[in-house]
């Protein structure tokens, strides 16, 4: 009826319970998966989800946001929306030295303006699902919302119970790692004769390829690509593999970014990230790319390194 109302919920209330798990008694939800493993820890079971506005509009148009807030201001003309970072701001950044402050959560903003946050997001939900609804019978789309409705059933079970990690062999395969890449900057040292921050693409750039007045100020190696985000010559591993034979540093850097990104995108960030069951749980998400197939994030858990021994490891 135009109305959306805040429930507080800080003990579990049975009456709640039942409303929830009657399977007769359909639910609207936004990306479900996230409200549902949410609830379960709180102790309260789903049961008849009914429809999921966020998968309508993955299959109503696939290269479209299908944010909520995106999907209210498209479909809605919804203005002045909240974002939860206007709502609780992200923490202030770290002194130097120390760690950074922890972030606030939901409950600790003043209830009138959770209110206003959580009752514009219900109500977004239930008047997209007006529109969806005979959207997706129209275009013959029920029998595939109801399959995607049970893969997010999966997906939502993958996630809380997560993936178990061996912090044994990750900690050792971390200490092999870092002594690799030590002998592989103590190698790049010897052959340049100075000190090369391998890790500044400037600095590095400027080693491979500069020239002034058609001199080679470093190396004077020939350019393969440009990079993306900074325009200078691409020291990029692609662009290496295309330089091995030009220099015999250039094997050196190579391995050295290889043993780095192990360490900088998995064996260092991963270990930090699991519950008290040394489990990780990643996100699945089904309404993310143009093919159809499912995407991974915080952490990616499908950018697994396989195309080396030590990355299968």
């Amino acid at each position: 009826d135009g109305n959306a109302y805040m429930l507080k919920a800080d003990k579990f209330i049975p009456e709640l319970q039942t409303l929830l798990c009657n399977q007769n008694i359909g639910k609207v939800f936004h990306r479900a998966s996230f409200d549902v493993n949410f609830l379960s820890r709180a102790g309260y079971e789903i049961r008849g989800i009914a429809f999921d506005t966020k998968i309508a509009a993955y299959l109503l148009n696939n290269v479209q946001e299908n944010g909520l807030k995106d999907l209210a201001s498209v479909y809605l003309r919804a203005k002045d929306i909240l974002e939860f970072d206007d709502v609780v701001p992200q923490a202030d950044r770290a002194k130097k030295g120390q760690p950074r402050p922890a972030r606030k959560t939901i409950a600790d903003i003043p209830p009138a303006t959770a209110l206003r946050y959580a009752a514009a997001d219900a109500y977004y939900t239930i008047q997209l699902a007006d529109l969806f609804i005979p959207e997706i019978d129209r275009q013959g789309f029920n029998d595939l919302m109801q399959l995607e409705l049970g893969v997010q059933r999966v997906i939502t079970k993958m996630e809380r119970v997560g993936c178990k990690i061996d912090l044994v062999k990750a900690d050792k395969l971390r200490l092999e790692v870092q002594k690799e890449r030590c002998k592989e900057l103590s190698e790049i040292k010897a052959i340049a004769g100075q000190e090369l921050n391998v890790n500044s693409p400037k600095q590095l750039a400027e080693y491979l390829f500069e020239y002034d007045d058609g001199k080679p100020v470093g190396l004077g190696l020939p350019v393969v690509g440009l990079s993306k985000t900074t325009g200078l010559p691409s020291a990029a591993a692609d662009c290496l593999a295309c330089l091995e034979k030009d220099h015999p540093i250039i094997p050196h850097i190579a391995a050295y970014k290889k043993y780095e990104k192990l360490l900088g995108t998995y064996l260092e960030p991963i270990p930090e990230l699991v519950d008290n069951e040394d489990c990780i749980h990643g996100r699945f998400n089904q309404c993310v790319t143009d093919t159809g197939r499912l995407s991974s994030s915080t952490p990616n858990l499908q950018n697994i390194p396989v195309k080396t021994n030590l990355g299968r490891e």
